[in-house]
């Protein structure tokens, strides 16, 4: 099979910098697009655009990209006998409608960071031009592309029965990392039927699921600590994913400690914590966009989804 040429435009802190602290390397094998275009078998990047260019030159070098732009204008006009097939969006998302106008017509598929823009109507145009041009996008919410949550999501009903309850809590921002809540909440119950603001509370509200689920979401300062927690009550049990997904914890029922009869309680001492898949969740975001090309594999986070991410996100941000 022959290799995608890809176009990596907008470097940024996690390429810049997250890709070489540490501790996120501790937790993540694959925390920035570079790295997978660096290490994927059936990619090659073949350039990188960022305004930042001169700043950014040796790291540009460390990821083996051979070419680097500061405008794609600049790329179009130097390599356009290059013709990618697919490019990665990673510059903040107030340029984005701009960048995918401009895009070389060979682009097949998109890899975007979210949210696609800065505005609601701008991402609408964005979605409309995809399917337009018959482009396939998928959206980096990475918790989509987690093979341990996504195993989740076929047993959930065996493991947790019916949902009863929910809660959530993020900091950061709303359109920062409240809507990965959104979109893993819409990714494991459905879709959202209705969205309540939470009085004096900026930035907190309560969506609301099929079969009458409530969710209060619930923001919180990052200058405390950095978290992001999902809780999950069903009837046959608990599950809580924790360290912002890196982990999620199991609690079953057993034989309630205090009460004879038929009454049961969460075995919360004895729960069962277990490693998510995040540490190669983009990579396998990668390989489902490859499946996507090549196979016809059906979306899982693409500009239809993270519009409807955006829409929740927006209408609590119009209520606030």
């Amino acid at each position: 099979m022959c290799k995608e040429i890809a176009i990596l435009i907008g470097m940024g802190n996690i390429g810049s910098k997250y890709a070489f602290d540490p501790k996120a390397l501790n937790c993540f094998d694959y925390i920035s697009h570079a790295q997978v275009l660096r290490a994927h078998p059936s990619i090659s990047c073949v350039a990188a655009i960022d305004p930042m260019l001169d700043t950014l030159a040796k790291d540009i070098l460390h990821w083996n990209i051979p070419n680097g732009f500061k405008t794609l204008t600049d790329f179009n006009n130097a390599l356009p006998h290059l013709h990618p097939t697919l490019a990665i969006i990673a510059t903040p998302p107030t340029n984005r409608l701009n960048i995918i106008k401009q895009l070389p017509k060979s682009v097949r598929a998109i890899v975007l960071e979210k949210p696609l823009s800065s505005s609601f109507s701008e991402s609408k145009e964005i979605s409309r031009i995809c399917s337009e041009r018959n482009i396939i996008v998928e959206v980096n919410y990475w918790r989509r592309f987690d093979s341990e949550i996504v195993k989740l999501k076929r047993t959930l009903n065996d493991r947790l029965g019916r949902v009863q309850a929910g809660f959530a809590v993020y900091g950061n921002g709303l359109s920062n990392n409240g809507i990965h809540v959104i979109d893993s909440l819409r990714f494991l119950l459905g879709d959202v039927t209705n969205i309540i603001n939470i009085n004096d509370s900026p930035g907190s509200f309560i969506l609301q699921f099929k079969d009458g689920i409530t969710v209060p979401i619930q923001q919180i300062n990052f200058s405390a600590y950095r978290e992001i927690w999902l809780d999950l009550w069903g009837e046959k049990g608990r599950i809580e994913f924790i360290q912002e997904g890196l982990y999620y914890r199991f609690s079953e029922l057993k034989a309630h400690r205090a009460i004879s009869g038929p009454v049961h309680e969460l075995d919360q001492v004895q729960s069962i914590c277990s490693v998510t898949g995040a540490k190669r969740a983009l990579y396998s975001l990668y390989d489902h966009v490859l499946e996507r090309i090549h196979h016809g594999a059906p979306a899982r986070s693409d500009a239809k989804s993270a519009l409807e991410n955006e829409r929740v996100a927006n209408a609590v941000e119009e209520n606030d």
